[in-house]
Formats: structure tokens, sequence, C-alpha cells
């Protein structure tokens, strides 16, 4: 029985092609779409309220109620995203897409809906308009790129929308000076779990760039890099 010549296996498998990363498939893609504009029209349909009730009132003072349902059925409907990323249809990171996600679930049910004094607060309206610009650019982003027709406006707008201030809340002063003291209470817990949700959140992907980029040699160094992430 003879031996096989030298580079027979090397050969066999330098021939097999290198296997290419494929994208989701024409179902998954096609749900993918729908989830997209429906969740853009949704926010659509936010900013059209914050607009309508400031035009009716004069005032942006308790514009919050007027959106208030679509805005949990729709931030609520962000969590299949964390879905989507588990069953792997969207390349993404399960547990920074989780954070994320949940950080705003969280603002929208545990601080905003059960603290209703915290509703008529300015920081809510600053968070709810942030939300509103920035997921109506990105998921029409999505859309656009899952039907491989980006306009190059919407590309230049979800690059522009980095810069708006996610956590624009964090530079307000939002406890009233006056009130009954549990209201005071509440509304600086209220405000406080805003602001701790949000610098998690915007600082959390940070974070972990810069532990992965930066490799410290001791303790010390390592959490000097963590304080300086944050």
């Amino acid at each position: 029985m003879s031996a096989p010549a030298m580079g027979t296996t090397k050969t066999a498998h330098s021939d097999v092609a290198p296997k290419k990363k494929r994208g989701p498939g024409a179902l998954a893609t096609a749900y993918l779409v729908i989830y997209n504009v429906v969740m853009t029209a949704g926010w659509l349909v936010i900013a059209v309220g914050l607009v309508r009730a400031y035009l009716a009132r004069g005032s942006y003072h308790g514009l919050y109620y007027s959106i208030e349902k679509p805005l949990k059925f729709f931030q609520t409907g962000a969590l299949l995203e964390v879905l989507h990323c588990a069953v792997g249809i969207v390349p993404s990171s399960v547990v920074l897409t989780g954070f994320q996600v949940l950080s705003r679930v969280f603002l929208t049910w545990a601080v905003t809906h059960s603290v209703r004094e915290v509703q008529n607060e300015d920081s809510v309206l600053l968070f709810v308009s942030a939300w509103t610009i920035t997921e109506i650019i990105r998921y029409s982003f999505y859309t656009f790129s899952l039907l491989n027709h980006l306009p190059y406006l919407i590309k230049w707008a979800r690059v522009s929308s980095a810069l708006l201030p996610h956590d624009a809340s964090e530079e307000e002063s939002l406890v009233p000076c006056g009130g009954v003291q549990n209201r005071i209470k509440k509304i600086t817990w209220g405000m406080g779990m805003i602001d701790l949700t949000m610098v998690l959140g915007n600082h959390l992907g940070q974070f972990w760039t810069v532990a992965w980029l930066i490799r410290c040699s001791s303790h010390l160094q390592y959490t000097n890099c963590f304080l300086v992430s944050l």
C-alpha cells in the first residue's frame, strides 16, 4: 500500500474555496424589511403627534401624554431586536443590543410610566425627542440597506445622528424647588434612574472598545482605563 504523495492533502484543502458569510435568507430579509418599515412608521407617528400637540397647545409642557401609547408600544417592540440577534438573522451582539434596548424599555416603563410626576418634566421630552429622531433615521437606514438601495441622504443622516444628545437630560437641573417631599423624592429617583440608565447605555460600548484595544499590564492600569472609558 503506497503512501500518499507529499502535498496531496495540502492541495486538496487549498482547492476548497473559502466559505462566504451568508446574509439572512429571503424570508428573513422580507420579515426584517417589514419590521423596519413598521418601526419607521411608528416613530413617524410619534414625531407627528409631538408636533401636532405642540401646535395645538402652544407649549411643550405635557406633550408626553399625546404620544404615551405609541411610545410604549413601539419602544417595547424594539425587544424583538434582541430576538433577531439571538436567532442570528441580524449579526449583532445579543448582550450589547439587549442592554441598549432594555435600558430604553426600563426608562419607558419602570421610570416614566411608574413615576407619574416625572412625566411633566422637561427631560422626558428631551430624551423622547432624541429617540424619535434617531429611530426614524436608524430604521430607515436598515430598510434601505436591506433593499440594497441606500440613498446618500439617509446614509449621511445615519452617521450624523451619532452627534445627537442622547443623554441630554443629564445636562438639566430637574428637581423642583417646591412641592411635597414625597413628590420631590419620586422625581429625584426617577430622574436619577434616567441619568444612570442613559450613562450606562451610552458608554457601555465605549468601555468595551477601550478595554479590548488597550491591554493593561496591572490591576491599577486596568482600573484607570475603566475610569477613563467612562
